[in-house]
């Protein structure tokens, strides 16, 4: 049940994400942009949650802790290739 709701969720951050991609309006980036933090808060906890449910009890502080460095570590690579894409190909490539 869980699940299925993160792939519906997950969709519908794929779609924003294009959206995002083609749109010329920094205004309906930013709406855009804010949803799809909203979208992404919803699936978090439920994936952590998921993770810590398939894990053995003794397990679940160091499971989790590596779940949320590997989000965390996610974010920053997320944001160097973001940058370093823009500085390669220019930022009117993004936003033309």
């Amino acid at each position: 049940y869980v699940l299925g709701w993160s792939v519906l969720i997950s969709a519908g951050c794929l779609a924003i994400t294009h959206l995002a991609g083609i749109t010329g309006s920094i205004a309906f980036f930013a709406m855009l942009y804010f949803v799809w933090g909203a979208l992404l808060g919803g699936t978090t906890p439920a994936l952590l949650s998921l993770i810590s449910a398939a894990t053995r009890n003794d397990r679940q502080g160091s499971v989790l802790g590596l779940a949320q460095s590997c989000q965390q570590g996610a974010a920053v690579v997320g944001i160097v290739a973001g940058v370093a894409v823009t500085q390669f190909i220019g930022l009117e490539a993004a936003f033309p």
